[in-house]
């Protein structure tokens, strides 16, 4: 899937991210560029309780009984007021949300044995509804006061950037002035057992591209981008770049696993260059999917060497962070746009040796680079590819 453009520009203006490596986008930034804390425990990438609790007593009492629910409305909030959106802005901005689990933490461990459970009738009620994935943009747009258009996107773990590729395309038709884009997962039984079934969780750190890659790791977290459409006479103070173009596509391959020469991401991402009219020579840092999985980067690998002769640097941070399903998009797009303005390349961390059957230029350590631009790569579960191309200027 392509989109027509206008020559409308998309400006960020607003950023924010949580996940096992922190509850704010510059202690998780410092964190992946220093490499010092290790919140790998017990096979899982999880925040530490200490800075969940000060997250849970940020929020409203009536959101405090789901995990999912605080740490999506902290990471909004951080977000909006990063923008500096007022409450003018924000009513009238579109939203865009993305996620694959949604408050499976208020169901997951009552539903299935309702019959057992000491619940009263308001309390099972509660419990069904949030079952529902859109249950929490609706409860999300009345408290904040949301009145635009909206959507959700549940396309596994291409989830986040499918949303950006949709915000980009309500702002660039005119539909929107500005969105607010993001993504929330947490862990749960649910995807755990699932993907151990398949067994491709790793007891180890992940270690994405790597010969030894022997399987993920799962990670939790939320991000949230703000968009707006960008004024051609002057550059907002507030920029952290621009998204230029995006592209979608699937495999119809395999359910779980990809097209194994990548063929599917290709077309992601040569659209998303497409539209950002950006040729893949002028693409300086691939921000790869990279998880990890053996099928998941031979594939990806594939994809990049295919389309990008020149070897820019490609980076895989999901052995810092774990891989947050359909969040892992907008926290990667998060650091990425933090780490182009600080003209940095982040590392794939736990690399080692390359895997002799691929031919890419991955980033062992953090590289000082001149980064003018950079595509975000995802793969999910069904073949669901999507791209997206950030620029800085």
């Amino acid at each position: 899937m392509s989109f027509s453009t206008t020559g409308v520009r998309v400006e960020v203006v607003g950023l924010s991210a949580l996940c096992s490596l922190g509850v704010s986008k510059e202690r998780i930034f410092h964190q992946a560029l220093n490499d010092h804390l290790d919140p790998f425990r017990n096979g899982l990438f999880s925040i530490a309780p200490e800075e969940f609790d000060v997250l849970k007593t940020s929020v409203p009492e009536r959101f405090r009984a789901s995990r999912f629910d605080i740490m999506t409305i902290s990471a909004m909030e951080a977000a909006l007021a990063d923008a500096q959106w007022d409450d003018a802005k924000i009513q009238d901005c579109g939203f865009v949300f993305a996620t694959t689990t949604g408050e499976v933490d208020r169901w997951e461990s009552v539903l299935p044995s309702f019959p057992e459970c000491d619940l009263s009738a308001s309390e099972l009620s509660s419990c069904i509804q949030s079952q529902s994935l859109g249950h929490p943009i609706q409860e999300l747009r009345r408290h904040f006061g949301m009145k635009g258009r909206f959507a959700l996107v549940a396309s596994s773990c291409s989830a986040s950037l499918q949303a950006l590729a949709l915000a980009l395309l309500w702002i660039k038709s005119g539909k929107v002035h500005r969105c607010l884009v993001g993504s929330t997962e947490i862990h749960s039984d649910l995807t755990r057992l699932g993907f151990e079934s398949l067994r491709l969780i790793s007891k180890s750190k992940c270690r994405p591209f790597d010969v030894n890659r022997d399987g993920i790791n799962l990670g939790e977290g939320g991000a949230f981008l703000c968009l707006e459409r960008s004024s051609p006479e002057e550059r907002s103070q507030k920029s952290w770049g621009y998204l230029e173009g995006a592209g979608l596509s699937s495999d119809a391959f395999h359910p779980t696993a990809p097209q194994p020469e990548g063929l599917g991401s290709i077309k992601a991402m040569s659209q998303a260059l497409q539209m950002a009219k950006v040729t893949a020579e002028e693409i300086d840092w691939v921000y790869a999917h990279g998880t990890g999985s053996p099928s998941n980067d031979q594939a990806e690998g594939c994809a990049i060497q295919s389309l990008f002769r020149h070897r820019p640097w490609i980076t895989g941070t999901k052995g810092l962070h774990g891989h947050m399903l359909g969040a892992s998009g907008a926290i990667e797009s998060v650091l990425g746009l933090m780490s182009m303005r600080e003209n940095l390349i982040l590392p794939t961390y736990q690399f080692e040796t390359l895997d002799p059957k691929l031919e890419l230029n991955v980033a062992d350590r953090v590289l000082k680079n001149s980064v003018r631009a950079f595509i975000k790569n995802s793969l999910g579960f069904g073949g669901i590819n999507a791209a997206v191309v950030f620029s800085r200027e």
